[in-house]
């Protein structure tokens, strides 16, 4: 599965359509796919930069997302030391990849499933199962 051969000004349409691909493979149960199109991408985006990036984060959190069950809990100790770079390092994402975010937390919520919690008990709201799904990755990181 390659995309390359872009010219410079196509590089973020290439780390996005790589996104979008990794982000399809995880919908369609095709993990193995999805952690070929985000190590593809996370090589692009370290190739552009050697400091921490929005593309790096998004990279290493697809595959996190896309780890077969036997590694959840890496997968989830990835997860949540991503979200802690991003806090960190106040990384600030554009409100247009709202929908993109939504759908990574549905993943997110699956991965913790793997690990053996729950997600959506009681009457609780679906931003406090998004908040309860984030707090548990960072938590297993923190292991």
């Amino acid at each position: 599965m390659r995309v390359r051969g872009f010219s410079s000004a196509w590089r973020c349409a290439e780390h996005e359509t790589l996104r979008g691909l990794g982000l399809a493979s995880l919908g369609l149960s095709r993990h193995a796919d999805a952690r070929a199109a985000f190590a593809e991408m996370l090589e692009l985006a370290i190739a552009a930069t050697r400091t921490h990036s929005a593309h790096i984060a998004e990279a290493l959190s697809g595959i996190a997302l896309a780890a077969d069950p036997a590694a959840a809990d890496r997968a989830a100790r990835l997860r949540g030391a991503v979200a802690q770079l991003n806090s960190d390092s106040d990384v600030v994402m554009n409100a247009y990849f709202r929908a993109i975010d939504e759908l990574e937390r549905h993943f997110e919520r699956e991965l913790v499933v793997m690990l053996g919690g729950s997600v959506g008990a009681g009457n609780d709201s679906r931003l406090d199962d998004d908040t309860r799904a984030g707090d548990h990755a960072r938590a297993v990181a923190r292991r």
